[in-house]
């Protein structure tokens, strides 16, 4: 893997790492609808998570 794409690797798992509450309401959200999910179904989890990763980079992804 080249370097750049191991220090983007490293940024973005530490990024998740430090959200790790809006990434496990996400995945409950996810998994307690797994017989029926449909598009959007989680997307306030969804949003909540992202916006915390993009805090935590400084830009969008």
């Amino acid at each position: 893997m080249p370097v750049k794409e191991k220090t983007t690797v490293a940024i973005f798992a530490k990024a998740v790492s430090k959200c790790s509450l809006q990434a496990a309401t996400y995945a409950k959200c996810v998994t307690s609808q797994l017989d029926s999910i449909h598009h959007n179904a989680c997307h306030k989890e969804f949003l909540d998570f992202k916006s915390c990763v993009q805090k935590c980079v400084g830009k969008s992804w």
